[in-house]
C-alpha cells in the first residue's frame, strides 16, 4: 500500500507574505504553516488513487491564528477521508485543537507519555492604558460604535461590558463547533487523561511515537511505498479556469509593507493592479476572493472595494472568508455575489476608529521640549507633539462618523438590508460566521470547497481548474540582494523604537481606520 505524510507545523497563514523590500527576503520569522500550500498538497493526494493512507503529524507548535484556521484545515482533512483515504492523525499531546482536527481521522495516535487535556477555551486580553498613564503618554480614542474595540488596549484597563459580550458570543460558537465535532453530549471542560486512560475512554485509538509509527510504514517487509509529491504547481483541477485571489494582512494606502506591530500590510497600490489583471484576463471565468484581514485604512478599503465591484460586474465574484474578515476586511468583501464564511470566522466590526497619541508630556518629563509655528489653529492636528483638545476631537469625530455612515450605507446597499437594521447590528460589533449568517452579513457557511461548488453552478460547468494568484512580482534586484542578507532579527533597540513609532504614529495617528482589534493568537 502507498502512503504519504502531511505535517501541521508553525503559525497559520493563508499564504506566504509578499516581499516588501530587498531586506525582507532574508528575514526569518519562525516556522509558518501556509494554508494554500496545504490545500495543494491535499488536492495532489486526492488525485493519487494508489495512496491509500495519509499520516498527519500535528506538531506541538501548530497554531491557527484564530479559530477558523483550524476549521479550514479540518475541512481539508475531511476531503481526504471522503476521497477514500485512511487518515491516521498523530499528536504528542491532545488539547481541544488536536481533538477537533483528529475527529475526522480513521485512527488517532498519541505519544505513550502524552495526555489528553479537555480544559475548555480561554481568550486573554492585554491592556496598556496604565503603562501609558504612568509615562504620561495620552491616547485619545474616537470611535463610531460601542463595540469598536481596536483602541481599547489604550482606552481602558479591562474589558468593558460590550467587548466582553461580543467575545463571549464568539467563544460560545467555537465551543459549540468543537463539542459537536469532537464528542457530542460530552463535557470538554476540566478533564485531563493520561495516554492510556485516553485510549480506554475512546478519545484516541492507540499510543505510539511518531518515529515508530513511521518506521512501521517504512519497514521493507510491509511492502509499503511512500509517496512524496514533486514540486506542486499553483493550480489544481481541470475545466473552466477560475482564480483564487488571496488577501491576507492589514489594509493601507500605497505599497505593501511589513509593520513592526501590525504585521503584514497590503497596499491598495499593490493589490489593485492584481484585481485589474484578473478582470482583463479572458481566460479567467470567475474569481474566488479569499480574505483574511482585520482591516485598516478606510480610504484604501474603499479603493479596493470599488475595483472589486468592477471585477464582479465583468465575471462571477465570490468571497471566501478565512480566520478574520472584519471592519475593512468586511468592507472589501461586501460587493461579491456570494459570501462564504467558516462557522468560526470572525467578521462584522462595521465601525470606524481614530486614535490620537500625544507624547508631549512624556518628552517634557525627560527634559525634552518642543515648539511649533502654525498657520491655522488646527494645522498640526494629529501631531504626537500636540495635546488634543475638545476642538481636535470634534473635528476627528465628525469625519469618523461620516465614514461610519458611508460604511453602514455600503453594507445596506450591497447586502440588501434596510439601513436602520444595519445601524442596529453595526457599532463595531464582531460576529462569528454562524451569527453573521443569521444576521444576513454572509450567505453560507463553508470554506474554499463550498465556494468552488458555487462557482461551478454559477458558470454552469461540472469541473473547474483553480489557479492561485496573481501575486506581486518580486524584482530581480530584490531577490539578488535578499539572497545575501540572511537577516534574522532587528539590528538594535533604536530600530525597535523607530519601528514602534512607525506602527502607530505612522499608520494610525489621526487617520480614521476601518480596523478591528487583533484576534490572532486566540
Amino acid at each position: 500500500m502507498n502512503y504519504s505524510t502531511l505535517t501541521l507545523q508553525g503559525t497559520f497563514h493563508e499564504t506566504q507574505p509578499p516581499r516588501t523590500s530587498p531586506l525582507s527576503i532574508g528575514v526569518s520569522s519562525g516556522k509558518a504553516f501556509y494554508f494554500d500550500f496545504f490545500l495543494l498538497q491535499v488536492q495532489d493526494l486526492l488525485r493519487r488513487p494508489k495512496v491509500g493512507t495519509v499520516l498527519v503529524h500535528c506538531a506541538p507548535d501548530f497554531a491557527p491564528g484564530a479559530y477558523a484556521g483550524a476549521e479550514a484545515v479540518r475541512e481539508q482533512l475531511q476531503l481526504l477521508v471522503a476521497g477514500g483515504k485512511d487518515l491516521v492523525f498523530f499528536a504528542k499531546e491532545y488539547g481541544l485543537l488536536q481533538l477537533y482536527l483528529g475527529s475526522v481521522a480513521t485512527r488517532r495516535v498519541i505519544h505513550p507519555v502524552g495526555a489528553v487535556a479537555a480544559l475548555g477555551l480561554a481568550r486573554n486580553f492585554t491592556f496598556l492604558k496604565q503603562v501609558l498613564d504612568r509615562h504620561k503618554i495620552t491616547a485619545t480614542v474616537v470611535r463610531a460604535g460601542r463595540y469598536k474595540a481596536a483602541g481599547d488596549r489604550f482606552r481602558v484597563d479591562q474589558l468593558d461590558p460590550f467587548n466582553q459580550a461580543q467575545h463571549e458570543a464568539i467563544l460560545d460558537t467555537v465551543m459549540a463547533e468543537y463539542s459537536e465535532k469532537i464528542a457530542p453530549g460530552l463535557s470538554l471542560e476540566g478533564r485531563i487523561f493520561s495516554a492510556a486512560e485516553a485510549v480506554e475512554a475512546g478519545w484516541v485509538n492507540e499510543t505510539n511515537t511518531w518515529e515508530d509509527l513511521l518506521e512501521g510504514w517504512k519497514n521493507p517487509k510491509s511492502k509499503n511505498k511512500e509517496y512524496k509529491p514533486r514540486r506542486l504547481k499553483p493550480r489544481f483541477g481541470s475545466g473552466a479556469k477560475i482564480a483564487l485571489l488571496q488577501f491576507e494582512g492589514g489594509i493601507k494606502n500605497g505599497e505593501n509593507s511589513r509593520d513592526f506591530l501590525m504585521g503584514q500590510m497590503i497596499g491598495s497600490s499593490t493589490f489593485i493592479p492584481l484585481i485589474q489583471k484578473l478582470r482583463k484576463d479572458k481566460k479567467i471565468k470567475g474569481v474566488i476572493f479569499r480574505v483574511n484581514s482585520g482591516g485598516g485604512s478606510a480610504l484604501a478599503s474603499e479603493d479596493i472595494s470599488r475595483e472589486l465591484d468592477c471585477l464582479g460586474a465583468a465575471k462571477p465574484l465570490v468571497v471566501s472568508m478565512s480566520e478574520v474578515a472584519g471592519s475593512g476586511g468586511y468592507w472589501i468583501a461586501t460587493g461579491a455575489s456570494r459570501i462564504f464564511a467558516h462557522r468560526t470566522t470572525i467578521t462584522g466590526s462595521i465601525g470606524v476608529i481614530s486614535i490620537l497619541f500625544s507624547i508631549k508630556e512624556f518628552l517634557a518629563s525627560h527634559g525634552i521640549t518642543h515648539s511649533v509655528i502654525r498657520r491655522g489653529e488646527y494645522s498640526d492636528l494629529g501631531s504626537p507633539y500636540r495635546e488634543p483638545n475638545e476642538g481636535d476631537t470634534d473635528i476627528i469625530s465628525s469625519y469618523t462618523n461620516k465614514l461610519y455612515s458611508m460604511f453602514v450605507q455600503k453594507v445596506a446597499q450591497t447586502r440588501n438590508i434596510p439601513e436602520p437594521k444595519v445601524t442596529e447590528l453595526a457599532e463595531g460589533h464582531i460576529y462569528s460566521g454562524q451569527d453573521a449568517l443569521t444576521l444576513g452579513l454572509v450567505d453560507e457557511i463553508g470554506g474554499i470547497p463550498s465556494a468552488i461548488e458555487w462557482m461551478k453552478t454559477k458558470l454552469g460547468v461540472s469541473s473547474v481548474q483553480v489557479v492561485f494568484g496573481p501575486k506581486p512580482k518580486t524584482p530581480l534586484l530584490w531577490r539578488l540582494l535578499g539572497s545575501q542578507t540572511g537577516i534574522s532579527s532587528p539590528a538594535s533597540v533604536p530600530v525597535l523604537v523607530e519601528e514602534l513609532a512607525k506602527s502607530y504614529l505612522g499608520q494610525v495617528q489621526g487617520r480614521p481606520q476601518a480596523m478591528m482589534e487583533d484576534v490572532r493568537g486566540v
